[in-house]
């Protein structure tokens, strides 16, 4: 049966066009494909500083209400030949099934819905209006074939700092109580600002270990400035330790030939002098408030 159900669907794939950004049941895409894209798209959003508005419908026991005609439906819609149809409705000819329990194996029941396999959604609009009709017209057409959205694991998110509702649908008004309402931007920047080609990774790790971050997180800017001498401080130390490591190893193995001191003074000069570099000569921020701060990139 499986060997049967694999040539069926080969020949249907080769038929069927799925849409680009369906990620479920396609080869070669998985859930880190959705996320990555989401997390494009806020990004996208945030440079342009527009509002961005998701909604991620679920459908409530998706693969087990659904009607068979409907399956037909979407073969015929799709272009799939009636004979491909026709084995299609051979693997759904009379499905029974037995409920094992600790007591013993039931006798087999028929099954009259379902398929054999939850399907995975998102909406997404610049504007809050926008979305709730795309939602709405989700939901028109699930029950136009007897399919339900599922309530309770419907959610809504925003990053529009200022949005405090939730949408609301015709007949679906209890998402307010499910629905997460609105992101906190400033709390999510780390997330959705990220980007590994603009990390400075020796500034970065020197302002995390040296305590600014520390500072920022309790909302206190007072310390600031001399936690920035004190980097400026563990810095200088970091560069005069360094030079002394070489000079150090130098001395210990001897190079007494001329292109090998000159090399390794070359060497030594280089390792030491991108750390005065990279902080010296990077642009300064003169920052008035905690906002403001959070809005630059070291954040």
């Amino acid at each position: 049966m499986k060997i049967f159900e694999r040539i069926v669907d080969g020949r249907i794939r080769k038929i069927g066009r799925l849409s680009i950004d369906q990620c479920g049941f396609v080869a070669g895409c998985g859930t880190i494909d959705t996320i990555d894209a989401v997390r494009l798209l806020v990004e996208r959003h945030r440079e342009k500083q527009k509002p961005l508005h998701l909604a991620f419908p679920n459908l409530e026991k998706a693969f087990d209400r659904v009607p068979r005609e409907v399956i037909w439906y979407a073969l015929r819609k799709h272009g799939v030949l009636e004979g491909l149809i026709e084995w299609v409705r051979l693997l759904y000819s009379c499905p029974k099934s037995h409920l094992r329990a600790p007591a013993g194996t039931s006798t087999a029941f028929p099954i009259s819905v379902g398929v054999h396999q939850e399907a995975y959604s998102l909406d997404t609009a610049s504007d809050k209006a926008e979305l709730e009709r795309q939602v709405q017209a989700w939901y028109s057409r699930l029950a136009a074939f007897g399919l339900k959205l599922n309530v309770k694991k419907f959610e809504y998110l925003t990053t529009d700092v200022d949005e405090t509702g939730s949408i609301e649908i015709e007949a679906l008004r209890l998402y307010e109580r499910y629905i997460s309402t609105t992101l906190d931007l400033q709390l999510r920047l780390m997330l959705f600002n990220f980007d590994i080609r603009q990390l400075n990774w020796d500034s970065y790790l020197f302002d995390y270990v040296m305590g600014i971050k520390r500072y920022i997180l309790k909302d206190d800017l007072g310390k600031l400035q001399a936690a920035r001498a004190n980097l400026t401080r563990m810095r200088m130390y970091r560069a005069l330790l360094t030079a002394a490591f070489w000079y150090a190893v130098v001395q210990l193995c001897g190079f007494d030939n001329k292109k090998n001191q000159k090399l390794t003074a070359w060497f030594l000069g280089f390792s030491t002098s991108h750390l005065l570099l990279n902080y010296n000569f990077r642009p300064k921020v003169q920052l008035k408030s905690l906002d403001e701060y959070k809005k630059t990139a070291y954040c």
